[in-house]
């Protein structure tokens, strides 16, 4: 089976719809659905992700008060 290692910005692009066409997304989907590959995202790349979207979407996280 093989490994795929995404990058920050290969995880924002498919989150946010930026640059990946829908055709290379299923393709992408589909592989992943059939089991046919593990996908990993590195530790720190989490952080990342939720920094640069936070700025850029502005998400809102609602604490428990």
């Amino acid at each position: 089976m093989q490994r795929v290692l995404l990058d920050v910005n290969v995880c924002i692009d498919l989150i946010v719809n930026r640059s990946i066409s829908p055709e290379i997304k299923k393709k992408l989907f589909a592989v992943l659905l059939q089991n046919e590959i593990d996908v990993y995202v590195s530790a720190f790349s989490i952080d990342t992700i939720f920094c640069i979207l936070n700025s850029s979407m502005k998400i809102v996280i609602w604490e428990r008060i």
